[in-house]
């Protein structure tokens, strides 16, 4: 389901982290891109300038861990006296906590057209207000992902996502070597390969530092192969484990940012999200995966079943939403 055709298609600026070589933001990108189809997409990392947002539309903002870092969250003081163009707010979920920007947001809340959150974190984040729409991560609104079926060989394979991480003592080749000594096959799976200047928290890409821990990465971009060969995903980052999930795969995650809390959470298996700098605990939780697979292979399909309807009803609602809008101010079909 996307906008409806239009016999003059929309002008929509659409602002988010794109362009920098992410793949889980890639996803959410094409997301985007599906949902506009009829329409012209322009897609900034930043937020133009008050006469290039008044060019547009509609401006749509998300999805990711954007709020409240990205500009659009914080010029709410000056963006009304400017910006005459409606705007939408979907798929983003708190980076952290900022008593002041959420406070500003809640008019931002009030004058959108629609505004949606991955997560119910972000929302307490948000001061709960009553027309924030809470659901699914963008990644679930789309219905193009076709996910690999797992092999059944094997459950001693494991994609394997670690990302650079200056903002805690730990060690990656820990983690790596409770994978080899145990007799884990492992398939890299890095979903990161932009510049360092676009990833402070780390001083290296996935890829590089992939290849630091001995394992074989032939080219710098997305490659399914790892996903579909494995039956097991760990993964830092939040959207390698969300392919995990779509993938039918358990997944093992690392306890380091608030949405991987988040996503376990609603997940419901904390057992499978462990610390950081502890790789006793990963070895405990991957003996707990083997020993409980068929399981846990239940709870995440149904799971993933919940996500893709939630993301299909999210989806459905913006859509009718913005159609809505402008038959309103342009009449139906115009």
């Amino acid at each position: 389901m996307a906008v409806a055709r239009r016999k003059t298609p929309l002008k929509v600026t659409s602002l988010g982290y794109f362009n920098h070589r992410n793949f889980g933001d890639d996803l959410l990108q094409a997301t985007i891109a599906g949902l506009f189809m009829h329409h012209a997409v322009n897609f900034h990392a930043w937020t133009p300038s008050f006469r290039a947002l008044n060019e547009s539309d509609l401006i749509v903002v998300g999805g990711g861990s954007i709020w409240p870092d990205t500009s659009f969250f914080s010029r709410e003081p000056t963006l009304f006296q400017h910006v005459r163009v409606p705007f939408a707010v979907i798929g983003i979920s708190a980076r952290r906590s900022d008593s002041l920007i959420a406070a500003r947001t809640r008019r931002l809340v009030e004058e959108s057209v629609f505004f949606h959150v991955r997560d119910n974190d972000t929302v307490q984040e948000l001061g709960r207000p009553s027309n924030v729409r809470c659901g699914a991560d963008l990644f679930w609104w789309s219905a193009d992902f076709r996910a690999p079926a797992a092999p059944e060989e094997t459950r001693r394979t494991v994609a394997l996502n670690l990302r650079s991480w200056k903002k805690m003592t730990w060690a990656p080749e820990a983690m790596m070597d409770v994978l080899v000594q145990h007799g884990y096959k492992v398939l890299p799976m890095p979903l990161y390969f932009g510049s360092t200047v676009h990833d402070a928290a780390g001083d290296m890409d996935d890829a590089a530092l992939m290849r630091e821990l001995g394992l074989s990465v032939p080219v710098d971009l997305w490659d399914e192969t790892p996903l579909a060969q494995s039956s097991i995903v760990v993964s830092m980052r939040f959207h390698g484990l969300l392919l995990g999930i779509r993938a039918g795969r358990p997944v093992i995650g690392f306890d380091y940012h608030p949405k991987i809390r988040s996503l376990f959470s609603d997940l419901g298996i904390p057992e499978l999200l462990v610390p950081l700098d502890d790789p006793i605990a990963f070895q405990a939780t991957l003996a707990y995966v083997e020993a409980n697979y068929d399981e846990l292979l239940g709870r995440i399909s149904t799971y993933r079943d919940r996500c893709i309807q939630q993301g299909s009803s999210d989806r459905s609602a913006f859509v009718q939403c913005i159609n809505d809008h402008f038959d309103r101010v342009r009449g139906p079909g115009q």
